[in-house]
């Protein structure tokens, strides 16, 4: 029995760290423009460690994708869009 409440313990506690991550992902936008307007804006730290800058990199190449992404199927909407209007 007491192996089934560590377990317990354990998912638990990985639940908590993941929502406490998760509300502050979700909430950093409000806070850094609630201290741009109170004048207390914290520059964005730069990574230190090669794991906080792999992570860095990671994030802007995936949201590079992203942007690339949305651009093509924007530009094939468009592109398909024109075609049936000239038909």
């Amino acid at each position: 029995m007491n192996k089934h409440f560590s377990d317990t313990r354990y998912y638990l506690t990985q639940a908590a760290s993941h929502l406490n991550r998760g509300v502050r992902e979700e909430l950093s936008p409000v806070v850094r423009r609630v201290r741009r307007r109170l004048g207390r804006e914290v520059p964005e730290p730069t990574p230190e460690t090669p794991a906080e800058k792999a992570r860095v990199a990671a994030r802007r190449s995936t949201e590079r994708v992203v942007e690339t992404a949305t651009g093509a199927k924007q530009r094939v909407d468009r592109y398909r869009r024109d075609d049936d209007a000239a038909v």
